[in-house]
């Protein structure tokens, strides 16, 4: 029966294209399906991209412990290692407050930043030092850290209300205005510590005295000109209607550790 087998029933020895093409489309599908059917079980770690990794690794590469390791901010600093950071951010902003007196190139972005943020921990310190040094731990400390905080929120007030259009918030504004009171601790210690102790060296003589006023009072025009400059630096403020009431105001806080 072999030899009645005609030969248009015989497969052909050689395939064309689209036989090979067909064939190679069902393995494709084939090897489809059986991994769909069958498929190899995960092992990765879902939380690896979320900030997570594991610091074990058990059988099958299946995580026997997972830590985090993304911090949460000051949560997982020590008490020394946040201080140290906030320290360097306010010695930061210092060089950027007294870039006129410095002659630092700082850009309008840095400048920017530092208008539409926050720090309300160096307008403290100061105005602590400057309690202290004016009072001398006498019953006014109180009455003057409450009276320069005032005095802060007067100019932050004043700076908020002269230019509404601004997208800078009032707590800002007083940062602002806190760093220059650092000229003003400044000069209270000269003011009340070391003229002082040169008067007394000097016995109360009298052109030491008068010399050591004149010196005073030097001092006090340029605290008060370099915080205005300051100020309107960092403010972004210009003209005599913006900077004539923070001068008033620092010229307040100078004069009053002047006279005590």
């Amino acid at each position: 029966m072999a030899d009645n087998i005609e030969s248009d029933f015989i497969e052909p020895d050689v395939f064309d294209d689209n036989t090979q093409n067909y064939s190679a489309q069902n393995n494709s599908y084939n090897n489809n399906n059986s991994h769909m059917d069958n498929p190899a079980p995960d092992y990765s770690n879902p939380f690896f991209e979320s900030g997570m990794e594991t610091s074990q690794t058990g059988a099958n590469g299946i995580a026997a412990d997972v830590n985090p390791v993304m911090k949460r901010g000051t949560l997982d600093e020590s008490v020394v290692e946040t201080l140290t950071k906030d320290l360097f951010d306010i010695v930061e902003r210092l060089k950027l407050t007294f870039t006129p007196i410095l002659g630092l190139n700082v850009s309008d972005d840095e400048i920017n930043d530092l208008a539409k943020s926050c720090d309300m921990w160096a307008p403290l310190l100061f105005i602590i030092f400057y309690s202290l040094c004016v009072s001398h731990g006498k019953s006014i400390f109180s009455t003057l850290f409450m009276f320069c905080w005032f005095t802060l929120l007067l100019m932050g007030l004043h700076l908020r209300l002269i230019e509404p259009t601004r997208k800078i918030s009032l707590i800002s504004y007083i940062s602002l205005c806190g760093y220059p009171l650092s000229l003003q601790v400044l000069y209270s210690l000269i003011s009340q510590l070391l003229v002082p102790v040169i008067i007394k060296v000097s016995r109360g003589n009298g052109a030491v005295v008068g010399v050591l006023t004149v010196v005073k009072l030097l001092l006090l025009a340029g605290t008060v000109y370099t915080s205005v400059k300051c100020s309107a630096f960092i403010t972004r403020c210009h003209g005599f209607v913006q900077l004539f009431p923070l001068g008033i105001l620092y010229l307040t806080l100078g004069w009053i550790a002047t006279v005590l």
